[in-house]
């Protein structure tokens, strides 16, 4: 699994450097769809996508309606 810091520079995000975390079991994660207010009308929206423990993705967007 790798995550990311962000920076919202002048209305562009700039994506920090991604960190490994090491893990010895991959896992689903449990819940649906999330959707956070970042601010100035922009959201981050998850989700998952898969149909097994190992082969699930956690998934994420900056939208703007």
């Amino acid at each position: 699994m790798y995550i990311s810091s962000f920076e919202n520079s002048g209305g562009a995000f700039l994506m920090g450097n991604p960190l490994k975390i090491p893990t010895a079991n991959p896992g689903r994660p449990p819940y649906g769809p999330a959707i956070t207010h970042v601010g100035d009308g922009v959201y981050f929206v998850t989700w998952s996508e898969g149909t097994s423990i190992g082969t699930a993705t956690l998934k994420g967007r900056f939208v703007q309606p």
